[in-house]
C-alpha cells in the first residue's frame, strides 16, 4: 500500500520506467489510469516500445479500455515506428481504426491494423482503408508487414501467405478481390523465387 502522501511521486516514477521488470506489468494490469498514461509517456518517445517491453505493453493493453485506447492513439507520433504496437492497440475494432484513420501519422501507421491473417473482421477494415485511399496493392503489401520473422525455409511463409490471400479472391465484393489478387501474385512471385533458390542451395551448396 502506498502512502497518499508519496502517490504522486511514485506515480511519476512508474511513468518513467523504461526497462522489462515484472512487477511493472503486475501493477499495470491492475491499474488502467496507470497504464494508459504509461503508454501515453512511452509512445510520445518514439521508441518500439512491443519489442524493448513486451510484458509491460502487453499488461498495460490488456487494462486499458476502448477510452484509454482512444487516448494512446491520440498521443502516437506522425512516424511513430512501432507499427506493432498500433495493430494491438486498434484490434478489430472499427471505430478505433476510424479514429486512426482521421489522424495525421505515416502510410506505415495507418496500415498496421491491416498486418496478419485476413479473417474476422478484417475486411471491414480493409474497406475502411480503401475508402481512405489506400490500393487493393498497398493493402496486400501490409498484410504481410514491414516486419517479418520467420523460423524455417522461406518458401513455407510464402505457402502460407498464399493461403492467407487465396479466400480472398473468391469474395463478393470485387475490391476485396483485388486484395486477394494482389496478395497471390505477390506470394507466387516470392515462393517461386525461393523455390529457386533453395533448389540451387540444395545442388550447389549455401553460396
Amino acid at each position: 500500500m502506498i502512502r497518499p502522501s508519496l502517490e504522486d511521486l511514485w506515480r511519476l516514477a512508474a511513468l518513467r520506467i523504461d526497462r522489462e521488470e515484472y512487477w511493472l506489468g503486475e501493477i499495470l494490469r491492475a491499474d488502467p489510469s496507470l497504464a494508459a498514461d504509461w503508454l501515453v509517456a512511452h509512445v510520445t518517445r518514439d521508441e518500439r516500445i512491443s519489442i524493448e517491453l513486451p510484458r509491460p505493453v502487453e499488461a498495460a493493453i490488456s487494462a486499458i479500455d476502448v477510452a484509454g485506447r482512444k487516448r494512446v492513439l491520440m498521443a502516437i507520433p506522425q512516424d511513430f515506428p512501432d507499427t506493432e504496437l498500433v495493430g494491438r492497440l486498434v484490434g478489430d475494432d472499427l471505430a478505433l481504426y476510424q479514429l486512426l484513420l482521421s489522424r495525421e501519422v505515416s502510410d506505415r501507421v495507418y496500415l498496421a491494423p491491416l498486418k496478419g491473417q485476413p479473417t474476422g473482421r478484417w475486411t471491414a477494415k480493409a474497406r475502411l482503408a480503401l475508402e481512405a485511399g489506400y490500393s487493393p496493392e498497398q493493402i496486400a503489401s501490409a498484410v504481410v508487414g514491414w516486419h517479418q520473422s520467420w523460423s524455417g525455409k522461406l518458401s513455407n511463409l510464402y505457402r502460407q501467405q498464399l493461403a492467407w490471400f487465396e479466400p480472398l479472391c473468391d469474395h463478393d465484393e470485387p475490391r476485396i478481390r483485388q486484395i486477394g489478387e494482389a496478395g497471390c501474385r505477390r506470394a507466387e512471385a516470392s515462393l517461386a523465387n525461393e523455390l529457386d533458390r533453395e533448389r540451387r542451395e540444395e545442388v550447389f551448396g549455401r553460396q
